[in-house]
């Protein structure tokens, strides 16, 4: 899969009201659930143990997906791997199903620069408002110079990296698993954190629908 396809499915959310509708969704089932889904590929190992009747880890090398982590019924967390040999793995890329939808997780990068994104344009209406508070105060004491700022010129790479459309999706996961299991503050000396969870709406019938960012 190219680099293309694969930045289109990070813009992708797919999810099955059918299936949902007929099995429940848990740390079984939660597999099942993700191999009919567009992140899917059948050609990995486990449609092929599957149809041997076989463990994946006697399989040659190849591609693989494991269920990570789960916190039913809402939260899966699932990674595509490559197995080298049958004691050593490595992730490739990783999928959440959050209360049946399905999606691509950002990387790191992503998530980091569209969190840095807003943070940079937070920080920039925060000067603003406190020049416009001071500047009356510098009136007749100060006499404001405005240098003129040599142009900046960015790197190709630079302009290149993230897409506003990323930057969309990174946003729209974060604010939803947030949402879904906010931080709380502690007092010092707790160990046990508590979880509050909200039902999210329910769309009907199988879909794969394009992300437009954050609600």
């Amino acid at each position: 899969m190219n680099d293309e396809a694969l930045d289109e499915l990070g813009k992708t959310t797919w999810r099955d009201d059918q299936w949902l509708g007929l099995y429940p969704l848990n740390h079984l089932t939660a597999l099942d659930y993700f191999a009919l889904s567009p992140f899917y590929d059948r050609s990995c190992n486990n449609e092929v143990a599957k149809a041997n009747n076989v463990l994946i880890a006697t399989l040659p090398a190849g591609i693989e997906y494991e269920l990570k982590d789960a916190q039913e019924p809402h939260l899966f967390i699932i990674c595509k791997q490559h197995r080298e040999s049958p004691s050593s793995v490595s992730g490739l890329r990783y999928y959440y199903i959050l209360d049946g939808n399905v999606y691509q997780a950002p990387s790191l990068h992503v998530a980091l620069a569209s969190r840095l994104s807003k943070s940079l344009y937070n920080v920039r209406t925060a000067f603003k408002l406190m020049q416009t508070d001071l500047d009356p105060l510098l009136q007749g004491t100060l006499q404001s110079v405005q240098p003129a700022e040599p142009p900046v010129r960015e790197t190709a790479e630079a302009q290149a990296v993230i897409s506003r459309d990323q930057m969309r999706t990174a946003d729209r996961i974060i604010v939803n698993v947030l949402q879904k299991y906010p931080m709380q503050m502690q007092p010092v000396g707790a160990t046990d954190g508590q979880y509050h969870m909200q039902a999210d709406e329910q769309q009907s019938g199988p879909q794969a629908v394009k992300s437009e960012g954050p609600e």
